[in-house]
């Protein structure tokens, strides 16, 4: 298995979130990911050439996507709570690419 493509995580993370019971903790998020997209180990190890974890990488880069959009929001350090926004988009775009536009600031 390949590391999944920012588009095909949107969908999942927002509809992980989603189901959740309320903010939940980025590396736990990260890991939910890993394990739905099925990606090994040695995949979750493999670095960037700046040494990152590129599946972990991938993860906060779209989850960050998602909350310039105000799909996702930050409660405290460390955790993400998806918005009314968010639930919205992804009861609307089930099954289509959701686009991640950041709003403007006013």
């Amino acid at each position: 298995m390949n590391i999944p493509k920012p588009s095909q995580i949107k969908h999942q993370i927002l509809k992980h979130l989603e189901q959740a019971s309320g903010p939940m903790k980025l590396a736990v998020l990260v890991e939910n990911m890993r394990s739905r997209f099925g990606v090994t180990e040695e995949e979750r190890e493999e670095g960037t050439p700046s040494g990152v974890k590129r599946f972990a990488n991938r993860v906060n880069s779209v989850a960050g996507d998602l909350k310039s959009a105000d799909l996702l929001k930050s409660p405290c350090h460390g955790f993400l709570e998806i918005t009314r926004d968010g639930r919205n988009k992804q009861s609307e775009n089930s099954k289509a690419d959701i686009e991640c536009h950041p709003r403007k600031q006013h």
